[in-house]
């Protein structure tokens, strides 16, 4: 499942609360890209 990381980076440029949502989903995406691992 691939979320639109790149649409948020871009729309989130000048607003921090949605930089820190912008991370979590980078992060949540390393989380569930190591899980389809196994």
């Amino acid at each position: 499942m691939l979320w639109p990381v790149h649409r948020i980076a871009l729309t989130s440029a000048g607003t921090p609360p949605l930089i820190a949502f912008e991370k979590i989903s980078v992060i949540s995406k390393k989380y569930v890209s190591l899980n389809s691992k196994k």
